[in-house]
């Protein structure tokens, strides 16, 4: 995601923070959205055009972020964050819950709210580009391949003065862990991180303020 100037945004969250227990889901429609939505509102400049490319997306700066990565200890989350913020100036990184527990965007239940808004796109699985202009509101401009020829569909299911822009669906609370998880992380993968930071990686099962599966 592209914003004030020439860089990209990385949204990091922990495998407890997932919209779907153990992070079981994270390229869905609800997980995906809801990070869209709030790299628009907050790194948005109330650009005309918006361009969105799926698949073969350009490296951009993840390659030297991988780089570093191989030199650096990483145990948790923030520490994989801190990796990307140094690999490169353009880099901005959002985590899901900040270092004081505040949370920095929510999931919602994006699925059923776009859908009852807008029809699905035809053979959408043939199309890697997707435009959207203001001033070709309710339309998507769809290309098969970035030379390609564009294609204009009508998606809207209503007349676009009926549209509030500022309506969101429901916010969907982090799943957290299910115990089978918990406990393989504890025993199995705990080990490996450094000492000083086996805590803050995974607490032991039964610890009732991290066992997100208890709370669910």
């Amino acid at each position: 995601m592209h914003g004030r100037k020439t860089e990209t945004v990385y949204y990091f969250y922990d495998e407890d923070e997932g919209i779907i227990k153990d992070c079981a889901d994270t390229k869905g429609p609800n997980a995906t959205i809801s990070m869209f939505d709030h790299a628009v509102e907050c790194y948005g400049l109330n650009e005309a055009e918006c361009g969105i490319h799926c698949d073969n997306c350009p490296d951009a700066g993840f390659g030297q972020a991988k780089k570093l990565f191989r030199r650096s200890n990483c145990d948790t989350v923030s520490h994989l964050a801190d990796v990307f913020r140094k690999s490169s100036s353009t880099n901005e990184v959002v985590q899901y819950n900040q270092e004081i527990n505040e949370t920095t965007w929510q999931w919602r239940d994006w699925k059923p709210f776009v859908s009852a808004l807008f029809k699905p796109v035809p053979g959408i699985r043939k199309y890697h580009h997707f435009v959207f202009r203001h001033e070709k509101s309710g339309i998507v401009i769809v290309k098969e391949k970035c030379i390609g020829i564009e294609k204009e569909i009508n998606n809207l299911r209503r007349p676009l003065e009926e549209f509030d822009p500022l309506a969101r669906p429901e916010v969907i609370p982090a799943a957290g862990l299910s115990r089978t998880r918990h406990e393989y992380l504890y025993s199995k993968v705990r080990p490996y991180a450094r000492k000083e930071y086996q805590a803050a990686f995974c607490q032991a099962p039964g610890e009732e303020k991290t066992c997100k599966w208890q709370q669910t």
